[in-house]
């Protein structure tokens, strides 16, 4: 946000007078610059609102800001009178993340409602959720909790298939002493293993591979 003064106020006659009361100004203010923010601040909090000084300024949105909004505001619009379980929780995700504690200290809400197009109750409601779920103890585990799919592969197809790829006959090194794989696992921490060669074609290892999985192929090393 930055003050600017309206389009149309011709308070200066040119801008060459413009310029020297700006050097003027600037030459009495304090040469530190947080001193410098602390009296300007200080100046404009003392002035009344309703004095001309005030009122001739005016707060102004850059681009970005309003692009936001604008899109915050087409997705509650599209959303809010829907009654369906996923426009619910499309409503209850924009709220939470719009009901922070800058909101509550800044004392914003209302004027939040009133640009959006939301009772108050509404973002109370979602300033409410995300209190619940940032201070939840399974908040951190969400992702590692989530139900998986029905046609997500099993433990026990996965532990067949890495036993399979290590038995015998499937691969051999190719004895070069140089062809080797090397991963880094952590700080001043490497894995590295010999580089392998199969012993037959993909298309010959993936038909054993499907037949050791209809088979129930227990590999013992």
């Amino acid at each position: 946000m930055s003050l600017v003064v309206p389009e149309g106020s011709n308070v200066f006659k040119n801008r060459m007078e413009k310029a020297r009361a700006l050097r003027k100004f600037k030459e009495g203010l304090p040469k530190s610059p947080s001193k410098r923010c602390a009296v300007i601040s200080t100046y404009l909090a003392r002035r009344s609102p309703r004095s001309p000084t005030i009122a001739n300024l005016k707060h102004s949105v850059s681009p970005v800001e309003m692009a936001v909004v604008a899109d915050i505001q087409e997705i509650i619009k599209s959303t809010k009178l829907k009654r369906s379980k996923n426009a619910r929780s499309v409503m209850n995700s924009v709220t939470a993340s719009i009901s922070g504690e800058n909101l509550a200290n800044s004392r914003g809400k209302i004027k939040l409602c009133k640009n959006l197009g939301l009772p108050a109750r509404r973002v109370a409601g979602g300033q409410r959720i995300r209190s619940r779920i940032l201070k939840s103890e399974s908040s951190a585990w969400a992702l590692t909790q989530q139900k998986t799919r029905k046609d997500s592969i099993s433990e026990e197809t996965k532990k067949t298939v890495y036993n399979f790829w290590l038995s015998d006959g499937i691969s051999h090194p190719t004895g070069n002493k140089s062809d080797i794989k090397r991963e880094r696992l952590g700080p001043n921490l490497y894995t590295s293993h010999m580089t392998h060669v199969l012993e037959k074609t993909q298309t010959e290892k993936y038909i054993d591979l499907q037949l050791c999985l209809n088979s129930d192929t227990v590999f013992d090393f």
